[in-house]
């Protein structure tokens, strides 16, 4: 006999909260910096999933359908003006070569209002075409800017008197923290003194470990970066981080790592090894 689960066999961990009923709760989200959506659900524009059916379905729940490209330009633009006409914001697909100069310009004419680059990778050189192209002649269509993308580079000094320390134990406590966000100053963490002569960084002197952490992530959660980088970044810094909060801090205190408190882990391949992966959902980790 094969055992399966169902909705009511699993639950999220519920947390404390002082909310005194369902009606004080606020859905709404923004899906582009010009639209907000009633409901965070946006259905994927993939062929199974979103026409113009599955588009006014998910909009009658105050989310958004994004009506797939995985047809004829003529078929995407009435599946577009179905959705139109209910009056429902209409966003739909294009890709990034062959036909996606007109698939747009006719996608825009019928009433699209948000178009999506779809593509499995999007930092590509013809991605990059693609946006410009769409810049020049459907300008209200780009809502992406660069200058709005926050950035920061980090790196961490562990203590290192049992040889190279191991990212997913962390028992070696952190001594030094440093973080540089683009366009702005360099803050280091460190535990004891230290002469600082560079008017680029700023030294933060703790008294011990706990402090240091909490102090950085009291930085970092009051305004995360989108993206983060730095040597090895990916299969050391972060890793380290995340197991030694959890260490000294606990569970919370490392969720906040994410701003939508939610920190995942997965198997990669990484020059012909096995290795963990930590995701912060809301921040993306780009190896330099």
């Amino acid at each position: 006999m094969k055992y399966a689960y169902t909705f009511d066999d699993l639950q999220i961990t519920p947390k404390y909260s002082e909310i005194e009923s369902r009606s004080q709760c606020e859905l709404t989200t923004r899906f582009t910096r010009q639209y907000t959506i009633g409901t965070p659900l946006v259905a994927s524009p993939m062929d199974t999933v979103t026409d113009s059916k599955m588009a006014l379905a998910i909009a009658s729940y105050g989310g958004v359908g994004i009506i797939h490209r995985f047809m004829k330009i003529g078929d995407q633009v009435k599946h577009v003006m179905k959705v139109k006409e209910q009056e429902k914001l209409v966003s739909a697909a294009i890709g990034a070569t062959g036909d996606y100069q007109e698939r747009a310009s006719e996608l825009a004419n019928a009433g699209a209002i948000v178009l999506l680059i779809d593509v499995a990778h999007g930092n590509t050189k013809q991605v990059r075409d693609a946006i410009k192209w769409c810049k020049e002649y459907l300008p209200k269509y780009v809502d992406w800017d660069i200058s709005h993308l926050h950035v920061a580079f980090i790196d961490i000094e562990v203590g290192s008197e049992n040889g190279f320390p191991d990212p997913y134990r962390a028992t070696e406590p952190i001594t030094a923290i440093g973080i540089h966000r683009l366009g702005g100053k360099t803050k280091v963490y460190g535990c004891g003194s230290y002469r600082n002569d560079d008017e680029n960084v700023d030294y933060v002197t703790c008294k011990d470990e706990v402090d240091l952490c909490e102090r950085f992530l009291a930085d970092w959660s009051s305004d995360h970066p989108d993206v983060i980088t730095g040597w090895n970044i990916k299969f050391f810094d972060v890793p380290y981080l995340i197991n030694r909060f959890t260490r000294i801090l606990g569970e919370d205190d490392v969720r906040k790592m994410s701003p939508w408190s939610i920190i995942s882990q997965r198997n990669t391949m990484f020059k012909g090894k096995q290795q963990i992966v930590y995701d912060i959902v809301g921040v993306s980790a780009q190896l330099s």
